[in-house]
């Protein structure tokens, strides 16, 4: 997918952690950034939510550097859907103005504060409004996260920044060796 101008997929898999491990200002870096608690129950059909994303597919490169803002929808979870069997792992968002290429990676909460997902998938033909609009559930990210690493989520989370990226370090040659021929 990494290579392909115009991915489609299903959005499994389909997540990653940031480390910032320095400021780009002389500014020291906060010991945790604030963040919405991940939910642990996963919304059902008909659930409110809000959408927030960078949707930035009628821009071009220059208003993508000086005019991008924020997309914020309310809304309501449509559908559910699982990558296995009993679990709900991604849910259907409708079409709304989120949905369009630049929002994957937004995030989806719901009334109590919680980050319920984390977009993944849109349609890209036709207006904004009938577009299909998907996201992966944080309970899906939980598991997964689980079960690629044998640790709890919120274990790593609750880390230090500086305990965190200490750890993963040693990871980073074996990844920079994957994804270099890939940005050249």
């Amino acid at each position: 997918m990494l290579t392909q101008s115009a991915p489609n997929g299903t959005g499994e898999h389909d997540f990653a952690l940031l480390a910032v491990t320095k400021s780009s200002t002389t500014a020291p870096l906060p010991i945790q950034f604030p963040f919405l608690p991940l939910a642990k129950v996963p919304p059902l059909p008909g659930t409110p939510i809000i959408i927030a994303s960078y949707g930035a597919q009628f821009l071009n490169a220059s208003q993508i550097q000086s005019s991008l803002f924020p997309t914020i929808v309310f809304g309501s979870v449509k559908d559910v859907f699982t990558f296995v069997k009993n679990t709900i792992d991604v849910i259907a968002l409708g079409g709304s103005a989120a949905a369009q290429e630049g929002s994957s990676g937004g995030g989806v909460s719901d009334a109590f504060g919680e980050l319920v997902g984390t977009i993944t998938t849109s349609t890209i033909e036709g207006d904004t409004s009938t577009r299909a609009l998907s996201a992966i559930t944080a309970s899906y990210i939980r598991a997964e996260y689980a079960s690629e690493t044998g640790s709890a989520l919120d274990l790593l989370l609750a880390e230090p920044i500086s305990t965190s990226f200490t750890s993963f370090a040693s990871q980073i040659p074996a990844l920079e060796s994957i994804l270099t021929p890939y940005l050249l």
